[in-house]
């Protein structure tokens, strides 16, 4: 699923920042270790400058303690005679001192030594201020976490790198799946409509095969009703037609036989008449007198054939087929072609809507079958939707992320949170212009504490009280203080400028106003620390109506109000000032 996905992208942000906060640390960690260097280093120049100047000092005091001692000797040599002497106004110089040495090269020898100790102290003076930058530096580093140990610092990074790296792969990834879970929710729609619509015909298709079952039942059982004991309606109908002509074979047997019998009977009483008339007293009689043996065989034979007949009637009468027939005749009434056509009608018409039935049958079969496949679909829609719309989640949750929406407790924009790692730039930039110029009280950090009342968090400041070690919000700063922070800030701003922008200086600084809120202590140090910008190749403007600026700033440009408007005027004063 996306889950794991949307829990790394969301915290993308935040492991973004850790990222940079660890390599931010590891890079204080470095320069905490390349300060501590740079400051035994700058000790250990110390050290020995004031060995030096010490040497340089005791040079020069022993020339002078030598030079005194040869005081009188050089006030000797400049006595003349005739000319009072200047220690006691005597014209006579009886017994001048002698010069153990040159005084004109003891003076110069002390002279020298002198400059050289002025130049060693001044040398000292610049390596303690080297050593007092080094050593404020190496405070704000080690109150900035550089104390730690470097191998801690660079692991801290590695997971960082490692985590940020799965947020952002996780970020990269989500649009995509939300795109790929939008088009299959698009086709999971038209195929949920496809089965909806599907089922409305399958439940149509079912109403109608349900009518169908019912007609067709009914048919069955005016089918079964029509074919009696037998199994089809096509052999009821066979049976029928075979009775109804064999039926009709016996009438006509029956008629044959009757006629038969009838002439027979007609013979045998014209028989009778004739036999008397005729002189003999029985048909036998008759027949041998008047037949001959050929003509007594063939009618022998017409009797035989007659008896014959009459016995093939009488079996066929006896046989099973009449016998059903007439059982057939007596419990039906005859079957005549009107009934036969009505039923070969129902039979036909039983036939059309058994096809009809089978025609809806299989159309509800295809009806399954096409919802079967349109369920499929849907399953298979739905699985690969699946992937697509935990992306579309992710993304979400990204995009609500990069709003500082959503479970942001910081809420937090994407926006601010790059401007918070600028500011954690300016901050420490700024701390190195603070710390010198409060005297080594103040550093200003970035915080990302969540503010209050639900309002936007991330881009806050505080301010580290090294002297109490507490921390406390910049609006409980005094105003000289809060002057020298702002300042700090806009001065640290610049570094940062100017070290992100290619090599491009910084040349110009304007800073208006604030003065006035500062203190005489605090006053000297902010212009000490806008003393060290100018001595780096940089131009100050301060603008001020302090009159006490007017002191301290050499060049100044003017502005003097007037009845007919305000003009410029630039005077240069002798004092050297930024």
């Amino acid at each position: 699923g996306l889950e794991p996905l949307e829990q790394l992208a969301s915290g993308a942000v935040l492991h973004a920042k850790e990222a940079a906060a660890a390599e931010e640390l590891l890079d204080v960690v470095r320069r905490y270790a390349a300060a501590g260097e740079a400051q035994e280093a700058a000790t250990d120049r110390h050290s020995a400058s004031r060995e030096i100047q010490l040497e340089k000092k005791r040079r020069w005091l022993d020339l002078r303690e030598e030079r005194l001692a040869n005081a009188a000797a050089e006030l000797a040599a400049q006595l003349a005679d005739g000319e009072a002497c200047p220690v006691c106004g005597s014209e006579d110089h009886p017994s001048p001192a002698e010069a153990a040495a040159s005084a004109l090269g003891l003076s110069q020898a002390e002279e020298a030594a002198q400059q050289d100790h002025e130049a060693a102290e001044a040398n000292l003076a610049a390596l303690a201020r080297e050593l007092s930058d080094a050593n404020q530096l190496v405070a704000v580093l080690a109150g900035q976490g550089g104390d730690i140990p470097e191998e801690e610092a660079i692991r801290a990074v590695e997971a960082a790198r490692i985590a940020a790296g799965q947020s952002q792969f996780a970020v990269k990834n989500l649009a995509d799946l939300r795109q790929q879970l939008e088009a299959a929710e698009a086709r999971i729609a038209a195929a949920d409509t496809a089965r909806r619509s599907a089922a409305s015909e399958l439940a149509q298709v079912t109403t109608e095969l349900s009518g169908v079952e019912d007609q067709l039942a009914s048919l069955d059982g005016a089918l079964s009703t029509l074919r009696g004991c037998h199994r089809s309606l096509t052999r009821r109908l066979r049976s029928l037609q075979d009775a109804a002509a064999t039926l009709e074979k016996a009438v006509e047997a029956r008629a044959m036989f009757d006629k038969a019998t009838g002439r027979a009977e007609e013979a045998r009483i014209e028989l009778e008449r004739a036999l008397p008339e005729a002189g003999f007293s029985s048909a036998e009689d008759a027949r041998a007198q008047l037949l001959s043996g050929p003509d007594a065989a063939a009618l022998q034979a017409q009797v035989r054939a007659g008896n014959d007949e009459k016995a093939r009637i009488a079996e066929l009468f006896a046989s099973e087929d009449l016998l059903l027939a007439l059982k057939e005749a007596t419990a039906h009434p005859a079957v005549d072609a009107a009934l036969i056509a009505e039923l070969e009608t129902a039979a036909a018409q039983a036939g059309k809507e058994a096809r009809a039935a089978d025609l809806a049958a299989g159309m509800a079969a295809r009806c399954v079958d096409s919802l079967a496949a349109v369920r499929h679909a849907y399953e298979q829609l739905a699985a690969s939707g699946q992937e697509p719309r935990e992306h579309a989640q992710l993304l979400t949750a990204l995009a609500d992320t990069a709003a500082g929406r959503g479970d942001n407790t910081y809420r937090m924009s994407l926006n601010s949170y790059v401007l918070a790692a600028r500011l954690e730039q300016v901050a420490l930039a700024a701390s190195e212009r603070l710390v010198s110029m409060s005297d080594g009280r103040y550093l200003l950090q970035h915080s990302d504490a969540k503010a209050a009342r639900g309002a936007k968090s991330g881009l806050g400041l505080e301010v580290v009280d090294q002297w109490t070690g507490h921390r406390r919000d910049t609006s409980t700063l005094s105003g000289g203080e809060s002057f020298m922070a702002s300042l700090s800030l806009a001065l640290g701003l610049a570094d940062v400028v100017q070290q992100e922008s290619g090599g491009i200086q910084i040349e110009t600084l304007f800073v208006d106003e604030g003065f006035g809120s500062l203190d005489e202590q605090s006053l000297e140090q902010v212009m000490d620390a806008l003393e060290g910008l100018r001595d780096g190749g940089r131009v100050v403007g301060l603008v001020s109506h302090v009159g006490e600026m007017k002191q301290r700033i050499g060049t100044q440009l003017q502005v003097l109000k007037g009845r007919n408007g305000s003009t410029l005027r630039i005077s240069d004063s002798s004092d050297s000032a930024p």
